[in-house]
């Protein structure tokens, strides 16, 4: 025959498995943001050809769908040397928690000269420089900000060395058991 718990051990046993249960979501959006990205979204850089990336494009549309709520905030633009730099901050609405959220990133270009004039040679900025630069730091800042948020945006792309850390929200005891896993 069982007891009947207290009305307060009851309701702390609800609000830890509701816990539980809500971690246990959270991981399984976490698992989704550790995946690798599509090769097909990887390009490898023009100039540096072990620099691998994704392009904004892809980036945009990766935080339509699996965000769908979110806003790109540029929190700062600034001349740095011959370089343009562009802070951002992504704000997103976590689709698990339903909380707000955000990610910064920064980004730097540099400003296109003419042809054999010196980087500091302010004079020799082309005219469009800046309008060519702003918008391509910002893409880089955006880039920069959303690999904080896992695998799939590029975050291991350039990295040598990738621990595989695994989570305590999720039962691993199958994959310890077979190396194979």
């Amino acid at each position: 025959m069982s007891e009947k718990l207290p009305a307060k051990k009851e309701s702390a046993i609800k609000v830890i498995a509701s816990e539980l249960e809500l971690k246990g979501k959270i991981e399984t959006f976490n698992q989704l943001l550790s995946k690798e990205p599509r090769p097909s979204w990887v390009r490898t850089h023009p100039f540096q050809k072990k620099l691998k990336y994704i392009p904004i494009e892809i980036i945009e549309e990766m935080l339509r769908k699996i965000f769908q709520q979110f806003d790109i905030e540029v929190k700062q633009v600034q001349p740095l040397f011959n370089s343009v730099q562009v802070t951002v901050r992504v704000n997103y609405l976590h689709p698990i928690t339903n909380h707000w959220r955000y990610v910064d990133g920064v980004g730097a270009v540099n400003v296109q000269t003419d042809k054999g004039a010196s980087a500091a040679d302010l004079g020799a900025i082309k005219a469009n420089a800046i309008q060519l630069a702003v918008p391509a730091a910002k893409s880089y800042a955006i880039k920069d900000a959303v690999e904080n948020l896992g695998t799939i945006f590029g975050a291991n792309l350039n990295r040598r060395d990738v621990p595989e850390i695994n989570s305590p929200w999720v039962d691993h005891s199958q994959a310890m058991d077979d190396p194979k896993k």
